[in-house]
């Protein structure tokens, strides 16, 4: 490696140099049936698959001084932990990293000057033992404690040769009392029960390393059925159990055709808890602004109902448009090029309207979703109602028409 190239965490050499060991997967993926033949899934139950899912994970929260721990490189790059005893002695269990782990590990610990010292651990030859010397000298000199959220794991990965079933370095935080504030999948599911959404039914259940999802069908209780050609307001949940988002909650609306999901980018109509402070400050937020998201819910199939109605003459050209103006006012709507191919070829989809209508773009936009990763998709979906609710004020007498 030349000695004048920068090594920073966002740098692709970096993302090379080190192996992650476990890298983000998806555990879950569930979708419930809604066709009249089947009742959907209730948050009970799903409460009580979370409830065995902590019981084989596991999950620990250990706080650890920084110098009573020994990072090793094996010789392939893989990083491993293990933790030191009160007596100085090296604790035999090895824990592996996920790949937020590891990226937390280096940016909450190490200092830009020893990257280039972790770059070296896929280097052949003594590289993996110059980096592991490097590393442990520093983390000898340092007496603050972390974080270290961990849990069991069973995976295909293999390392030196065999498949390993062991603990692993979910993500590193401070540890003070106004740091981070574990508040897992479990806590959230059990905090919805005491809303007004207790009898909601389940449609789709995702869980990541990294992320959870859980949608909600708001459905009257005596229906408990969705007819596949109507729109349903629907809530959704989110949360990150490793750091990387806050607890939120949505409003929305659903479609069972094609099970394209669309979100109010309206501020009342979403709760975002960051995991700071306590459980109850959290729980208490779902509470009381729950009514905000179902009024929020039925707002957005109100406008959708307004976009089947309303004609225009290049729905592509409005498309493109938007997307410009969307991304000017904020950065996070901002679309590249294969996102955009992906909802050209939506309009295609035979779950689409007709694309003289604009509900097209709707449709378009949140089938182009279903495609990407977790955090991506919400992107999307909250894009696509952007996308409506500004078309539909260039709207007149039900039509727009391009100049």
């Amino acid at each position: 490696m030349p000695n004048n190239t920068a090594i920073t965490l966002n740098s692709p050499y970096f993302t090379q140099a080190t192996r992650q060991v476990i890298p983000n997967r998806r555990l879950v993926n569930e979708r419930y049936n809604w066709s009249k033949d089947e009742e959907l899934k209730t948050i009970e139950e799903v409460r009580d698959f979370l409830r065995k899912q902590r019981g084989a994970m596991d999950p620990r929260d250990e706080v650890r001084t920084l110098s009573r721990c020994k990072v090793t490189f094996n010789a392939k790059g893989v990083p491993f932990i293990q933790f030191i005893d009160a007596r100085g002695r090296l604790i035999p269990e090895i824990y592996h990293f996920t790949k937020r782990g590891w990226t937390a590990l280096v940016k909450e610990v190490f200092p830009a000057g020893l990257r280039d010292q972790l770059a070296m651990a896929r280097t052949p030859g003594a590289g993996a033992k110059i980096a592991t010397l490097a590393l442990n000298i520093f983390l000898a000199q340092q007496d603050r404690e972390v974080l270290f959220r961990t849990a069991r794991t069973k995976t295909d990965v293999v390392v030196d040769g065999r498949s390993i079933v062991n603990r692993m370095i979910r993500t590193v935080q401070k540890s003070s009392d106004i740091g981070y504030t574990p508040m897992d999948n479990l806590e959230v599911v059990e905090s919805l029960l005491s809303t007004d959404c207790g009898n909601a039914r389940v449609l789709e259940m995702m869980i990541e390393d990294e992320a959870f999802a859980l949608r909600l069908a708001l459905v009257d209780n005596d229906e408990m059925k969705m007819d596949i050609d109507n729109q349903y307001p629907m809530i959704q949940v989110r949360n990150c159990e490793v750091g990387l988002g806050s607890v939120r909650i949505g409003g929305g609306t659903i479609r069972p055709w094609c099970a394209n999901g669309c979100f109010s980018t309206e501020r009342t109509s979403e709760i975002r808890r960051p995991h700071r402070g306590s459980h109850e400050r959290i729980s208490a937020a779902v509470n009381n602004s729950f009514s905000d998201i179902v009024a929020g819910a039925y707002g957005v199939v109100e406008k959708y109902q307004e976009a089947l109605e309303v004609e225009v003459d290049d729905l592509v050209a409005l498309m493109e448009e938007e997307y410009e103006n969307m991304a000017k006012a904020y950065s996070g709507f901002a679309l590249n090029e294969t996102e955009k191919d992906l909802i050209v070829a939506a309009l295609e989809d035979e779950t689409t309207h007709d694309p003289g209508l604009l509900a097209a773009g709707v449709d378009a936009i949140t089938f182009a979703a279903k495609a990407l990763p977790l955090n991506r998709q919400n992107d999307l979906e909250k894009i696509a109602f952007e996308f409506m609710a500004r078309s539909l004020e260039r709207a007149e007498e039900r039509k727009i028409i391009l100049a």
